[in-house]
């Protein structure tokens, strides 16, 4: 048999079977993968372009001899002088070839992507999964109760129906550069009904103080927030605990770029616009490390770095301002003189910048009040001014970063201040 079909039949969860079925009772000949778009010049103009992600799978239906090898043919995005002229581009050279042998497509059934991949990929995986544990041994072993994590998705409910007016449960705005949830796109009464999905574990998760939450197409980040916080269907997916600490370590485990780097490899298609990242990606493919007495200190270190990252989101411009008893409320221009915002309406207000937030405060003017000068169709209000966000993306970055080596050297049992000579350091973070 020969057939052609999408390369999800290498990665989707629910054809496991499938994958467990041809690895154990045929022989599979051959495995060849396309980058490049194969299906061109279609539609009534025949010159519309469809995007896939093609898979040539050739088997015999055959048991497997021991140690049968299978023939795998990787085609790279073809060169320009290729597109459209499929023999130049199948004789050409911009392939990479292998074997692989069939009780190692049998072994890891859950997810065949690895074979787009070089050695290193599997050798990682391995040494991944040594010091760690899966999501259900995790929840087992390491937690004092097994349902201390709930994992669920949205609720039946109409989102069109949400009001304006704060109220209990809130659709958080999922927005790419926070880590946290800083506003609502509307709201949901608590005494309106909430109906179920067939796969929610019934109302638990809205009883949860704490969540991680992520967009379930195309997520950047994992998020964090302890709001009452709802959704509708699966666009967005939950962890939910009342165990704050903990929580926070998974939501760095899982934010770490190890695992990114993973759930790309191994959800990922070629062409395709969007990968989904739902609750059984991150149950199959993510795994905890495993915490003994003798590395506990890095997992408290991680869970107050985390703290402090999260908590630079909730500063704002009266923190790092001394607005002292000010009481004008409107202004007309705006600036930064040395360590000073100076403030202006005919007459001068000189306001002390805490030491060292200058050049965010500076940042933070430039990017509200454009060139931080005159302002002649835009006055300035005080509230505003004072309850302007005033993060430190730079210094929320270093502290990210020190999180991701401490999640790092768990994983590999290693000392922090050796990851970035590690094996896979480079390769996961070039």
């Amino acid at each position: 048999m020969c057939f052609i079909v999408p390369q999800t039949l290498l990665s989707v969860g629910v054809l496991d079977t499938l994958r467990f079925h041809l690895a154990k009772t045929t022989t599979i000949e051959k495995i060849i993968t396309f980058e490049a778009n194969l299906f061109i010049g279609r539609g009534l103009t025949q010159k519309k372009t469809i995007p896939t992600s093609s898979l040539v799978f050739v088997v015999s239906k055959k048991l497997p001899k021991a140690n049968h090898k299978v023939r795998i043919v990787n085609y790279r995005h073809y060169t320009e002088q290729q597109k459209g002229d499929f023999e130049r581009y199948l004789k050409s050279r911009n392939r990479e070839k292998k074997f692989v042998v069939q009780s190692e497509l049998f072994r890891h059934f859950e997810n065949w992507n690895f074979i787009k991949e070089d050695d290193n990929f599997l050798r990682l995986q391995e040494k991944y999964n040594e010091h760690s544990l899966s999501i259900e041994e995790y929840r087992r072993n390491a937690l004092k109760d097994y349902d201390d994590v709930c994992f669920d998705i949205g609720y039946l409910i109409d989102e069109r129906t949400r009001s304006s007016t704060p109220e209990y449960y809130l659709f958080p705005n999922i927005e790419k550069r926070y880590f946290t949830i800083k506003s609502a796109r509307g709201y949901w009464a608590k005494d309106r009904e909430i109906k179920l999905l067939r796969a929610n574990q019934g109302h638990r998760l809205l009883s949860m103080r704490h969540k991680i939450l992520w967009r379930y197409n195309n997520p950047d980040k994992f998020h964090f927030t302890d709001k009452n916080v709802i959704s509708s269907r699966n666009n967005i997916c939950f962890i939910g605990s009342n165990d704050q600490k903990e929580l926070l370590f998974m939501f760095s485990v899982l934010n770490a770029p190890l695992n990114w780097f993973l759930l790309n490899k191994l959800l990922r298609v070629a062409n395709e616009k969007s990968v989904l990242i739902g609750l059984s990606s991150i149950k199959d493919y993510i795994r905890i490390p495993r915490i003994t007495s003798k590395n506990q200190k890095l997992k408290d270190k991680i869970i107050a770095l985390t703290e402090s990252m999260l908590a630079l989101e909730d500063v704002t411009l009266r923190d790092i301002v001394d607005f002292g008893k000010l009481n004008v409320q409107k202004f007309d221009t705006i600036c930064i003189e040395k360590n000073d915002l100076v403030l202006s309406n005919g007459k001068e207000f000189r306001l002390k910048i805490s030491d060292g937030n200058t050049n965010l405060v500076q940042k933070i003017v430039h990017e509200q009040y454009k060139d931080g000068g005159l302002l002649t169709e835009q006055t300035i209000a005080l509230s505003e001014l004072k309850s302007l966000p005033a993060i430190d993306f730079d210094r929320q970055s270093a502290i990210k970063k020190e999180i991701d080596d401490i999640v790092f050297a768990l994983y590999f049992d290693t000392h922090v201040k050796d990851v970035a000579q590690h094996e896979f350091y480079g390769y996961v973070c070039p």
